[in-house]
């Protein structure tokens, strides 16, 4: 991985890099920076500005993901999100209670208010109009969308979480 553009991203210099594992689209490093800080840099061919969009939407939803320090097409940072492998009972309730609230969000349609990705696969948003929608429909795009963003997101950040 280049650091310079991380380092000319973030405004300090890559101290150290390790690879992460489990990355199904992209490449993804743990990087320590020279001013302390520990973020995951993420590589690939599709554009991560979008992922980056996405998991802002996230964010702003309540959903808790990791923040994004830098997005370009080719190169996503984000802050890195200490954590182990091991899924416990609490884990799986506090998975379970995200997953929940997700599917009590409501709206006019199904889908992000934006085109999205899901893998390399470009997924056209706003679908058209249904009358109120819930994203605990069968089929809802968001509702997968979300779910696999805030699964990918927590294993990517922690370094090998997967889901239940």
């Amino acid at each position: 991985m280049d650091t310079t553009r991380i380092e000319r991203a973030l405004g300090t210099t890559v101290r150290s890099l390790s690879e992460l594992d489990g990355g199904m689209i992209g490449t993804v490093h743990r990087v320590a920076l020279e001013d302390g800080r520990t973020v995951v840099a993420k590589t690939g061919e599709t554009p991560l500005s979008v992922e980056a969009r996405m998991l802002q939407y996230l964010d702003a939803s309540g959903l808790p993901v990791p923040a994004v320090l830098a997005a370009s097409d080719n190169l996503l940072v984000l802050t890195h999100v200490p954590g182990d492998s091991e899924i416990t009972p609490a884990v799986e309730r506090d998975a379970a209670d995200h997953l929940a609230a997700l599917h009590e969000t409501t709206a006019d349609r199904f889908g992000f208010p934006f085109a999205t990705l899901t893998g390399t696969v470009t997924q056209p948003n706003p679908g058209p109009t249904t009358g109120r929608a819930s994203t605990s429909t069968t089929g809802s795009s968001t509702s997968a969308s979300c779910v696999s963003m805030l699964a990918h997101s927590i294993r990517r950040s922690t370094g090998g979480w997967r889901p239940f």
